[in-house]
C-alpha cells in the first residue's frame, strides 16, 4: 500500500517515527511506499514546536524529513514531494492519504482526491484552540459520515491555503 502524508509540519514530525516503525514490524505493511507532501520550508519559528534537526532552515519539509528517516530501513521507499496538494494531486487508487493540514481548501482537496482515486483518508490536526482528528472513506460521500457535510465550512472557507492564495 502507498500511502500519501500531506502536510509535514508539527503533527506529522511527531507521527512519522511511529508511524514508520509500525510499517516496518507489520509484514504485510513492510514494503510500502510513503510519500511525504508538502510545498512549505522550514523557518527559524518552527523549530520550537516541530521536530526537525537544526540547521535546515530553506529546507522544504517534505525533504528534511525523509532524510532524516530514509536512512532507517524502515519501508521500502520514503519520496519527499515539494508541492502543495490540490484537487488535481493524483496518487494512486486505493491509496491512504493521512492529512496534517491547518486549512479547510486543503481538506477539501484531499476529499475530492479521495473520492476520485478510492482512497481513504484520515485528518488529523491541531490549532491553537483545539484538534481534530477524523477518517473518511469514499463510499461515505454526502452522507451524514461525509466531512463535507459534518462541517460544511470545509467546502465554502477559502482562507488559509497556500495554493489558494496565490491563485
Amino acid at each position: 500500500m502507498n500511502y500519501f502524508i500531506v502536510g509535514c509540519g508539527g503533527v506529522c514530525s511527531y507521527f512519522l517515527p511511529s508511524f514508520l516503525k509500525m510499517l516496518k514490524h507489520h509484514k504485510k505493511l513492510k514494503k510500502s511506499n510513503v510519500f511525504l507532501v508538502d510545498g512549505d520550508q522550514i523557518e527559524q519559528k518552527n523549530y520550537d514546536r516541530q521536530m526537525f534537526q537544526g540547521g535546515n532552515v530553506g529546507k522544504y519539509k517534505a525533504e528534511v524529513l525523509r532524510d532524516q528517516y530514509a536512512n532507517d530501513d524502515y519501508i521500502q521507499s520514503i519520496i519527499a514531494i515539494n508541492d502543495y496538494i490540490t484537487d488535481s494531486f493524483t496518487p494512486d487508487p486505493r491509496s491512504m492519504i493521512i492529512g496534517f493540514v491547518d486549512n479547510h481548501p486543503a481538506r477539501r482537496d484531499m476529499l475530492t482526491v479521495a473520492d476520485r482515486t478510492t482512497s481513504k483518508v484520515v485528518f488529523a490536526a491541531n490549532s491553537t484552540i483545539g484538534a481534530h482528528a477524523y477518517y473518511y472513506q469514499p463510499d461515505w460521500v454526502n452522507t451524514d459520515l461525509d466531512p463535507r457535510v459534518r462541517f460544511p465550512e470545509i467546502i465554502t472557507v477559502e482562507t488559509g491555503s497556500p495554493v489558494h492564495a496565490i491563485g
